[in-house]
This record gives C-alpha cells, sequence and structure tokens, in this order.
C-alpha cells in the first residue's frame, strides 16, 4: 500500500501547488479589512460613542463589523439615505441589481415621484419599514 502512494507522489521539483496561493489572500486589503471587522471593538470606541450619544444594544464588547453595522443602520434610521444604500446593498440576500419595467403602453415609468416619496419620508417611517421588515422575518 506504501508503495501505490509513493507512486502517485509529486515527482523531484514538482510542486503540490504550482500555482501558489493567490496574490493579496493574505496580506491585501480585503484581507486587511476582514481581520479587522472580525476583531472586537476597543472600549475607547465604545464609549466614545456613548459620550456622542450613540447607545448600542448591551452585549460583550461587540466585533467591529457589529459596532459598523449598528452605527450604519442608525445612520439610516435618520434618515441619511447614502447609510440607507449602502445598507440595503449589503443585505442578504442581495436585492436585484437592476430591474426593467415599462409602464402602460410599453412606456418608461415615471420614477421622480417615487424618488421624491423616499426623499420626504421621515425617519419614523423607516423604522416602521424596517421593524415590518424584521417581523416578516420572524
Amino acid at each position: 500500500m506504501k508503495k501505490e502512494l509513493k507512486d502517485n507522489l509529486w515527482k523531484p521539483g514538482q510542486s503540490g501547488n504550482p500555482r501558489g496561493r493567490p496574490r493579496g489572500t493574505k496580506n491585501g486589503i480585503r484581507a486587511q479589512i476582514m481581520r479587522l471587522l472580525a476583531r472586537r471593538t476597543p472600549e475607547g470606541v465604545l464609549r466614545h460613542m456613548e459620550n456622542k450619544g450613540v447607545l448600542l444594544p448591551p452585549s460583550k464588547r461587540p466585533q467591529n463589523a457589529e459596532t459598523v453595522a449598528w452605527i450604519l443602520l442608525l445612520k439610516a434610521l435618520s434618515g441619511n439615505a447614502q447609510a440607507l444604500r449602502t445598507l440595503l446593498r449589503h443585505v442578504d440576500p442581495p436585492l436585484a441589481q437592476s430591474v426593467e419595467l415599462s409602464g402602460p403602453g410599453g412606456k418608461p415609468i415615471q420614477t421622480d415621484n417615487i424618488k421624491r416619496k423616499i426623499d420626504e419620508m421621515s425617519s419614523e417611517d423607516l423604522r416602521r419599514i424596517l421593524a415590518d421588515e424584521e417581523k416578516q422575518k420572524d
């Protein structure tokens, strides 16, 4: 049996991983960010947020990723459209990137009214919508 295994091993000078590890997977910016997000949020950052009036739900020192998600959610709820777009872009499953729709008779749909209505929504409306979404998940 051992002789069969030896016959299947690599020849001298031949690598078992000829292409090697892809560049940047260990030290690239994405890998660095992922490592930072996995760390616990420093106490000083949590105290600073608390002093600014940002109170996170009580837990044992959250990970940076959770802290960032809470800050993003709080900004979105306060009416920050960019934070809301970023938050929605990272939901699971991701929202469709583009959808082609047409109005009556194949004419384009006017989206100005929709955008204006979303912009006019209060943070209370956004909170209610997010709360309804949470209820539907359960």
